[in-house]
């Protein structure tokens, strides 16, 4: 049994590290994977090496849109970068509610994370009013 390290991009929330995680150890070959979320890394325990190259694709085939490379030993001493965090909608209309859509067309009524798979509640934008016109002969 080997034990490699990778380092995982695009990651987010708690709901992208239960995802990738959770594909990970559903690759065949794969004893145990463990992804952790603030060093954007994972550690993949498998029987015979797994090209990191089927390991991306695995992600793709998942709809993930994360980026699986060697984890370089020389960036373990560097600050791991924080993934950007998600603006709020400027003209937001207050109502909050999961991207997952895990609980159908629930809303919240404040900022958190979904109860459901932990990711980043979003902020609706505010429904733009349609411009009346009139007619300047009546």
């Amino acid at each position: 049994m080997m034990k490699h390290a990778y380092k995982i991009t695009g990651m987010t929330c708690n709901g992208c590290r239960t995802n990738a995680e959770n594909t990970l150890n559903n690759i065949k070959g794969v004893f145990k994977a463990t992804v952790n979320l603030e060093e954007a890394k994972a550690e993949v325990e498998m029987e015979k090496h797994i090209a990191t190259e089927t390991l991306q694709q695995e992600f793709l085939k998942a709809g993930l849109h994360y980026t699986i490379t060697d984890f370089d030993a020389n960036s373990a001493n560097e600050k791991t970068k924080k993934p950007i965090a998600i603006q709020p909608i400027k003209d937001g209309n207050g109502v909050f509610y999961c991207p997952m859509h895990c609980e159908g067309e629930k809303t919240y009524d404040k900022a958190g994370d979904c109860p459901v798979c932990g990711m980043d509640l979003i902020e609706q934008p505010k429904a733009v009013g349609a411009t009346q016109y009139t007619c300047p002969m009546h």
